[in-house]
């Protein structure tokens, strides 16, 4: 058990860093591929202990060993994120086909969501990726029904918000309902809904009495929906029980 727990941490932080490429790399149209590791500061080329995920940045004291400039703590975070989270996931799932779409699920929502909180946008290409790999997973799982209820349910009440809103709601989080409609599946989808837009109706207020945003100011709801999507993947069936039990 704690050699499969370290070998998960390990995987999440290997997992991580090509994370980090991928926030970094995607908005601004950069190669995932053809242009190696490089510091966004100087643009010097990365040697692999550079790379080191989590034990780089520690020895570095977080600093470029070639420029000397600051590094992100964004970049360690992220990977430390990620490491515990695979672990977590392997004691919650173990070695099945629900561990693999946790991890797979809880990667591109980390990366959306800081894309979407930085440059306030949401990459299609990454929906896409999602969606296709996802449908494998339904395959596999066999939980037709409810994952592609799941995928038509929350488009169209997002489509019916922006059109009552007159695009008070922006088209990224239309298209990445899709994404997280079919992994999460119906009923989970209810729960998330709602938890959804209560985690994101605090900090919009804050962000509107403290004057940060405007009224009409664009706010990103996409890290709300990836925050509630992986609290209702983990707990979504707990939280229907608990609340179906109060019904009765």
């Amino acid at each position: 058990m704690i050699l499969n727990i370290a070998f998960n941490f390990l995987l999440g932080a290997i997992v991580g860093s090509f994370l980090n490429a991928l926030i970094y790399r995607i908005p601004r149209k950069i190669s995932i591929y053809r242009k190696r590791s490089f510091c966004p500061k100087c643009n010097h080329q990365l040697a692999w202990y550079d790379l080191i995920p989590i034990l780089s940045y520690i020895l570095l004291r977080g600093k470029c060993r070639y420029c000397g400039s600051k590094i992100s703590p964004k970049y360690l975070i992220v990977e430390l994120i990620t490491a515990f989270y695979f672990s977590f996931s392997f004691l919650m799932f173990g070695y099945s086909v629900f561990y693999i779409e946790s991890i797979f699920f809880f990667s591109i929502l980390l990366v959306i969501s800081l894309i979407d909180l930085e440059f306030m946008e949401i990459p299609d290409f990454l929906i896409i990726v999602g969606i296709v790999v996802e449908i494998l997973l339904v395959i596999l799982k066999k939980s037709y029904v409810s994952s592609f209820s799941g995928m038509i349910i929350p488009p169209l009440i997002f489509a019916i918000i922006i059109l009552v809103s007159k695009g008070g709601m922006g088209g990224g989080d239309f298209k990445y309902s899709f994404f997280i409609g079919l992994t999460l599946g119906f009923p989970k989808i209810i729960p998330w809904f709602i938890l959804s837009f209560i985690l994101g109706f605090f900090p919009a207020i804050y962000l509107l009495l403290s004057k940060k945003k405007e009224r009409k100011s664009p706010i990103p709801f996409g890290p709300f929906m990836s925050l509630s999507a992986i609290i209702i993947y983990m707990w979504g069936d707990s939280i229907i029980r608990f609340y179906t039990s109060l019904m009765l």
